[in-house]
Parts: structure tokens; C-alpha cells; sequence
């Protein structure tokens, strides 16, 4: 997702220069269904889960713990706070056999209980929780991806209990733990930066190198690596450089990498996403940094699985200029 905040402050910067734009409008961008160098089709541009081939078939219910977060833009100083938007939600459902959503009990992702919501559909989310007998009184439900980094238990209950019977394959408790993985930091002071509306905004030039080093802490405990996701989309760029390239849809280029802390993405690498461009030309693109972890939980009987999962995303500008004889 594009965060208002991205929005916001590229609007704020752009007004600071006497640039007129238009204003936009704060919508969960979805990425098309033809995109290229996806292993399965996204939901939206955070969910980072379609470069890890983890869910088997079929499952019957599938559980995640999302943290959502937008890196400040433009960069700020180092004394300043770099996070403008930090979101957590959590979202599941059970299924009988013809994948129908059907109501369930309790999930338990280490110090939060879960229940199903019978107003949005049975679907499990941030609407109904409460801290479960693993939380302390120091514990908030606000601040629980601080424990990433951490390893919680998991507990997947199917029977919802009361007048309503289960419906799945399987009424017993299904556990596992699962290894959160710790919120993206970048380091922004070992990355290149331009001063655009009097600001300093990350920037790909290709007069300097044909390519962008990204720097981030990396997560030690994290074996299942990162993914380094660049998006353009025409409709969000050109309302602040003219010059950007035209396109119908949004296109990106997204690769899986070690979680090691640095990466380098070439301009080749992503030319492909400015399908008419004709340099020299500029254009403002999304650079999302996610981390994810998985398990499968199974019911003791051997009747059930269920996914679960924990993802981190943060999101930020990168600003790509190209000039005519600046590639190499």
C-alpha cells in the first residue's frame, strides 16, 4: 500500500517550490494481474508473501500478523523520527472444503488472542483481540511488533464454541511457533541522495552509476531472506515530474535477496518497468523492503493445516533520473 504520508510529504515539497499539482487520493494500490516477475498474483504492493512458495494445498485457514511501515519522504535529518506511518493488522479465516470463509474459535499468535468477527463475515481481524494469558502487564497490543526478532507461540482453535457447531475437517487444537522477523530499518546515511525541492530524497542517477545501493540492518535470525520490490506507476510519479515516462497500468520489478543488508540494484534491472521511456526523463518510483516467515500448522489428528505467517514491510521513494548518455 501507498501510504497518504508518501503522498503528503511529496506534496508538501512540491507546494514549498511553487510546483501547482494535483492532489491525489489515498487508495490501496493494486497491482495488475499481467504484471511481470511475480511467482503468484499480489493483493496489493506490500504483500510481499507471493515470493515465498510456503502455503500448501488446500489449507483450512490460513493466519497473518502484518506491520506496515513508510519511511519518511523526503529523507529526514538523522535527529529526526524516519518513520511517518507505522500500521499493524491481522488478518485469517477458517474454510470448509468448497473454501467457504465458516466461523472458528480462538488464534493465538504468542501474547494476543484472536476471535472471529461474525460482522465482518467471520473474517479474523484487528477488530476483536485481547491479550492472552502470555502477556504481562508491561505488554501493549499497539507495540506488539516489538517482539519481532522473537519466536511466539501459536495456537489455532476451530471450534467457535456456543450455539454454533465447527464446520472443518478438524475440532482439535492445531500448534506451532513461528520466528517473527524483526521491522525493516533502513540506514539512510549510507545511501545516495539528491536535493529535489529543497529536500534530499533518495535518487538513482545514471550520470553517477548505473546503479542504487540500498542499505538496511539486517536480521540474523531471518533465513528466509528479503524482498526488494521497485514499482512505477504513471499516475503517482507525473504528478510530480512531468517528464515521467507514460504508462497505462503499474509495472514493477521485485526480486528475493539474503537478508544481509545491503543490495545493489542496477538500472537494468528495473529499466523494464519504464516501458516508454525516452531519456533523459525522471520519474518517482515505490521501494518497498519486506521480510516474511511461515509454518504450517497441522491438528493432531492429521485432519487440518493451517498457514501462519508474519510479514514486515516498509515502503519509500526512490527517485530514478536517467540521462541520455548516462547509461553504462
Amino acid at each position: 500500500m501507498k501510504k497518504l504520508s508518501i503522498y503528503a510529504a511529496l506534496f508538501i515539497s512540491a507546494i514549498s517550490c511553487n510546483k501547482s499539482e494535483r492532489a491525489t487520493e489515498n487508495k490501496l494500490d493494486k497491482l495488475d494481474a499481467s504484471k511481470r516477475n511475480a511467482k503468484t498474483e499480489l493483493d496489493d504492493s506490500g504483500d510481499i508473501l507471493a515470493f515465498y512458495e510456503f502455503m500448501e494445498a488446500p489449507v483450512n485457514g490460513k493466519f497473518g500478523l502484518r506491520c506496515y511501515q513508510t519511511f519518511r519522504n523526503p529523507v529526514p535529518p538523522a535527529t529526526a523520527s524516519r518513520i511517518a506511518e507505522e500500521k499493524m493488522d491481522f488478518v485469517g479465516a477458517f474454510y470448509d472444503a468448497d473454501k467457504n470463509i465458516i466461523p472458528g474459535g480462538t488464534i493465538t499468535f504468542g501474547k494476543i488472542n484472536f476471535f472471529t468477527n461474525p460482522k465482518n463475515s467471520y473474517v479474523y481481524d484487528m477488530s476483536a483481540y485481547a491479550a492472552s494469558p502470555a502477556a504481562g502487564p508491561r505488554d501493549r497490543i499497539s507495540q506488539y511488533w516489538a517482539h519481532g526478532g522473537q519466536t511466539q507461540a501459536i495456537t489455532i482453535d476451530p471450534n467457535p464454541g456456543g450455539a454454533i457447531a465447527a464446520n472443518t475437517r478438524s475440532t482439535e487444537q492445531a500448534t506451532t511457533s513461528l520466528y517473527l522477523p524483526s521491522s525493516i530499518a533502513l540506514k539512510p546515511t549510507q545511501m545516495y541522495k539528491e536535493v529535489l525541492w529543497n529536500n534530499n530524497f533518495f535518487t538513482l542517477r545514471t550520470t553517477n552509476s548505473s546503479s542504487y545501493d540500498i542499505y538496511w540492518y539486517p536480521d540474523p535470525d531471518n533465513s528466509k531472506g528479503v524482498v526488494i520490490a521497485v514499482e512505477y506507476d504513471y499516475d503517482f510519479s507525473s504528478l510530480f515530474l512531468p517528464s515521467s515516462p507514460s504508462g497505462t497500468r503499474k509495472y514493477y520489478k521485485a526480486f528475493r535477496v539474503p537478508d544481509n543488508g545491503h543490495f545493489t540494484l542496477s538500472y537494468s534491472d528495473i529499466a523494464g518497468i519504464f516501458p516508454n521511456a525516452n531519456p533523459p526523463f525522471e520519474a518517482l518510483t515505490t521501494l518497498t523492503i519486506g521480510r516474511a516467515n511461515y509454518s504450517i500448522a497441522e491438528s493432531p489428528d492429521g485432519l487440518a493445516k493451517y498457514g501462519v505467517y508474519a510479514t514486515t514491510v516498509l515502503e519509500t521513494v526512490l527517485r530514478v533520473n536517467v540521462h541520455k548518455f548516462g547509461l553504462n
